[in-house]
């Protein structure tokens, strides 16, 4: 019957001088390959700064396009409202696809807020209230 001995216990017999320890560990070392890994890591940081600065500034103020409104539908759908020359178009946008759903003729007041009655009713019971 033969024993098998563990890896360890079979190279145990073979000492290693202090000129092998030497030799192996001569590399350049850790702190240069911890620099070039910043280095790359700062340069990829800059590159997606620049891309998203680049490419916000192309389509920022779109002479042509103007968003009026939009409004979340689902959680990655929304409905937006977009000025183009003289017409509005409702938009139906979703990951990889938008779709027009309707053409308005362009209205030169924004939507505006619908009216709170509530808020005057409040307004005018607090001042109701304070000249008391």
């Amino acid at each position: 019957m033969k024993l098998a001995l563990p890896p360890l216990l079979l190279f145990a017999g073979t000492a290693a001088t202090a000129a092998d320890a030497t030799t192996a560990s001569a590399g350049p070392g850790v702190w240069p390959a911890t620099l070039a890994m910043l280095v790359v890591a700062l340069l990829a940081a800059g590159g997606t700064w620049l891309v998203a600065r680049v490419s916000r500034q192309r389509f920022a103020n779109s002479p042509l396009l103007r968003v009026i409104a939009s409004v979340h539908v689902g959680p990655r759908e929304r409905v937006v409202i977009v000025e183009a020359g003289e017409s509005w178009l409702v938009l139906g946008v979703a990951p990889g696809r938008v779709n027009a759903i309707h053409t308005l003729a362009k209205d030169d007041s924004a939507p505006q807020e619908p009216q709170r009655p509530f808020a005057e009713w409040l307004k005018k019971v607090t001042e109701k209230h304070a000249t008391r």
